[in-house]
């Protein structure tokens, strides 16, 4: 990975896989297609609904729970249809107005993983540290109180979702020390 510094906005971006080009053009990269597309700053909105799609699944599927007071089938049959739908609305509604270039050869600088590497190894550390904690206390809370149904479920998916993020951060550290900076 270069040591290019780059600014807060430019880190935010490679998140979710949109960097500059030596063109000063904003390039959104889809890494598993192995295609980039030159886009600007009114597409940012469009690709960043795209990245947070299972916040979408993950409504309708607790919505659904709630409503049918059931998990199987409608509810999860539902998010899956959400799912594949969003994925299709993005690909014919969005991506294919893009106008395609050469895909970049520095891919590996971009996605999460490169964008958590270039963070301060001391935030970092305090990432893991909050995450763990929240993932503790929300699976002793889990299975200590008396939460029913989707609360358990909330509280449990809380606990997952804090205990893969400090793993993901405790990867990121490893790493570092490994030197695969």
């Amino acid at each position: 990975m270069s040591k290019v510094n780059i600014t807060e906005e430019e880190a935010s971006l490679r998140r979710i896989n949109i960097f500059k080009n030596r063109h000063r053009q904003f390039i959104y990269v889809r890494k598993w297609r192995k295609k980039a597309y030159v886009i600007n700053k009114a597409d940012f909105r469009y690709i960043g609904y795209y990245q947070n799609r299972i916040f979408l699944v993950l409504l309708v599927f607790m919505v659904l729970t709630i409503l049918t007071n059931t998990v199987a089938p409608w509810p999860i049959a539902a998010a899956l249809a959400s799912w594949g739908i969003s994925e299709a609305a993005f690909e014919f509604l969005v991506v294919r107005h893009y106008s395609s270039t050469k895909f970049p050869d520095d891919i590996k600088e971009i996605g999460f993983v490169a964008s958590a590497m270039t963070e301060d190894p001391k935030v970092v550390n305090i990432k893991i540290v909050s995450y763990f904690a929240v993932a503790l206390m929300s699976g002793i809370t889990a299975f200590v109180s008396k939460y029913e149904g989707i609360y358990l479920l909330g509280m449990i998916g809380i606990a997952l979702y804090g205990f893969f993020q400090a793993v993901f951060y405790i990867t990121v550290q490893m790493k570092r020390k490994k030197g695969n900076v």
